[in-house]
């Protein structure tokens, strides 16, 4: 399962200000490279606890 806590990530991060909306490209991707995208947010409920949600969705890419 492919997580913030997995080796090897790339993380994208989106500053309060934007359109809620963005995209992470990978430059530079050798032929036969498989890559794994997946979504995640991180916020802070009313108790003041972290809590990161994942999207059930996980991309995969292959050149």
């Amino acid at each position: 399962m492919l997580t913030l806590d997995s080796e090897n990530i790339l993380v994208g991060k989106i500053d309060n200000n934007s359109t809620n909306q963005f995209y992470v490209r990978k430059l530079n991707v050798k032929q036969g490279e498989i890559w794994y995208a997946r979504a995640y947010l991180i916020y802070e409920d009313s108790d003041g606890n972290v809590i990161t949600t994942y999207s059930k969705v996980t991309s995969k890419g292959q050149i």
